[in-house]
């Protein structure tokens, strides 16, 4: 996936489609004054989880375009904080505040989404490989 200028890019029109799971929408490059379509798989819990906890498809996509990216257990971990967003997106930083959106590393599903108090301490704690299969692997 090309990486744009995202501190001049702007997210427009976010859809959810909530039979197909699809959350995509258009970034404008403003070096090559062109559109390219963002779109990710949501995964069931993911859809669940987003609607329990009332974040809205517009922070998703914020926080998957200018978040800080952390690499945690095999799983891309998006942080939105107030110095990733742009200044025209300000007035809105307490819906918006330290959202986390995590991805699957290998595709572009979305396994979840929260909001933390302090997340990236949370997440710096995290081991860097998930430990699933710990007791068979000492057994």
């Amino acid at each position: 996936m090309k990486k744009t200028n995202t501190t001049q890019a702007s997210v427009a029109a976010v859809k959810k489609n909530p039979e197909t799971r699809l959350l995509s929408w258009d970034v404008l490059d403003p070096v090559e004054n062109q559109y390219e379509k963002r779109r990710y798989q949501l995964s069931r819990h993911c859809m669940q989880r987003v609607s329990q906890r009332g974040i809205q498809a517009d922070a998703i996509a914020l926080t998957l375009e200018f978040g800080r990216v952390y690499r945690r257990q095999g799983m891309l971990f998006h942080v939105l904080g107030k110095r990733q967003l742009p200044t025209a997106f300000r007035h809105e930083w307490e819906r918006l505040r330290h959202t986390v959106v995590v991805l699957a590393e290998e595709d572009t599903t979305l396994i979840t989404a929260y909001r933390s108090d302090n997340p990236y301490r949370k997440i710096h704690r995290k081991p860097k490989v998930l430990l699933t299969h710990y007791k068979s692997m000492v057994a």
